[in-house]
């Protein structure tokens, strides 16, 4: 897997609160998008869709340096006992 840059876009909302505003997001076709206790980060694979967003919503952009951000969950991954038979486990983990 490649490592990849993201661009970050904070806005101040809650979006619980504010079904239009992920109604808005949707259009700008993010990468993925957090919520947090008083604002959302919206994060996108290119600067120019994030400056637009920020443009659009009033927020600020910051940058994600390029990482590789499946061997990060992969390294905290544990497999899950599910009853008694049955373990969820990721392609990574075999039986133990």
């Amino acid at each position: 897997m490649e490592s990849v840059k993201l661009f970050v876009v904070t806005l101040q909302a809650i979006l619980e609160d504010d079904e239009t505003l992920l109604a808005g997001l949707a259009d700008f076709d993010p990468a993925g998008i957090e919520e947090r206790d008083t604002e959302v980060a919206v994060h996108f694979l290119d600067r120019a869709t994030a400056e637009a967003c920020a443009a659009r919503f009033g927020g600020s952009i910051s940058e994600i340096e390029p990482r590789n951000w499946a061997a990060g969950w992969q390294a905290q991954w544990t497999p899950i006992a599910v009853g008694s038979r049955f373990w969820l486990c990721s392609g990574i983990c075999g039986p133990e």
